[in-house]
């Protein structure tokens, strides 16, 4: 096909007859029936029967689809999982003709995407319609007109995923023999929504004392606190920080440098506040105060700060709140250097 077909002539009351072979496309679903026209064109000034220059004849032929495979697969948990998380996913692998059977297996395949570490397939319905030598229950032995089979796809993302990767996750189904996919594409393939991964921040506090470990009355004293967020997500919610000087402390200042919040210094005690903290990012607060001029000899003075994320977020190792110590100090009061003089013999 096509047909093109010159004939010299054509005496009275003969005729030629053509035989004309064609195979339907097996991919077709868009035309049926198949209709076929031929014409024929006498030249002038011959005419048809009837009168026309030209004349034509058609047979409708009727189709009988064979069935079809198609695929959907649908995430049904939230679009935002944590690293080593699970997302879940129900795949549908379905024959939509309403007379015809897919009468060959079907293999279904799920195969791990980029930023995962495992994916687990389990039939849901229509399980009858597996093909028992699999023991995977990855091939479906036929699909009856309207027939569907559905199973349930956990894909848990790997432990090492970054922080706003994304994860895009493709089923497929491929039809063997003459069954085809509805799409005419071998093989059939269904996209789920996108999958992005979050690794949550979280706080962590170090503090530490940077003058003497003894200390007379009056002395200065200088401590250092950073407050980082050591993991690959952002801290998003605030962060309180707090230190409260102890008792044999003066009252002194405190300053801020590196991810700090607006305000970056101010006298003690500490009750800072910093919005949030990108991943890896640190606020170093200098505290400087003095040993109190009343101060016992022999005092030990040991100073505690506290970092407290908002929920959900929480400090390394889990906990609502975390606290550091630095210390201790030892207050020493030197003795009065005191003279005394007598006489030991009779004066003369």
């Amino acid at each position: 096909l096509p047909m093109n077909v010159t004939v010299p002539g054509l005496a009275t009351s003969t005729s030629l007859t053509f035989t004309v072979v064609a195979t339907v496309d097996p991919q077709n679903r868009q035309y049926n029936p198949v209709v076929n026209i031929a014409t024929a064109t006498p030249t002038a000034p011959d005419l048809c029967v009837g009168g026309k220059t030209s004349c034509s004849a058609s047979v409708s032929t009727p189709v009988t689809l064979p069935g079809s495979v198609q695929i959907t697969k649908t995430l049904t948990s939230a679009a935002v999982v944590q690293r080593g998380g699970t997302a879940t996913y129900e795949i549908e692998v379905s024959n939509p003709s309403t007379t015809n059977a897919v009468a060959n297996k079907v293999v279904v395949a799920d195969p791990v995407p980029a930023g995962a570490s495992a994916v687990t397939f389990a039939c849901t319905s229509g399980c009858n319609l597996l093909d028992g030598t699999d023991a995977s229950g990855h091939t479906i032995a036929n699909l009856p007109a309207q027939a569907k089979v559905k199973y349930l796809v956990t894909l848990t993302v790997a432990s090492n995923a970054a922080h706003g990767a994304t994860i895009q996750n493709v089923a497929t189904a491929t039809p063997s023999g003459a069954d085809v996919c509805t799409a005419g594409v071998s093989p059939c393939t269904a996209n789920a929504a996108v999958v992005t991964v979050f690794v949550p921040g979280t706080v962590e506090i170090t503090k530490r004392l940077l003058t003497s470990a003894t200390a007379l009355r009056g002395a200065p004293v200088t401590y250092e606190i950073v407050v980082t967020n050591p993991s690959d997500g952002p801290v998003n919610g605030a962060i309180n920080v707090e230190d409260t000087l102890p008792s044999g402390l003066d009252a002194g200042t405190w300053s801020c440098t590196g991810a700090c919040s607006a305000v970056t210094g101010g006298n003690t005690d500490l009750a800072d506040q910093l919005p949030s903290l990108a991943a890896g990012a640190s606020a170093t607060y200098t505290i400087s105060t003095q040993v109190s001029a009343t101060a016992a000899h022999g005092l030990t003075i040991e100073n505690s700060a506290t970092a407290t994320p908002t929920a959900p977020e929480l400090c390394v190792g889990g906990a609502a709140s975390c606290t550091a110590k630095a210390g201790p100090i030892t207050v020493t009061v030197p003795g009065a250097a005191q003279i005394s003089k007598q006489l030991t013999s009779s004066a003369t």
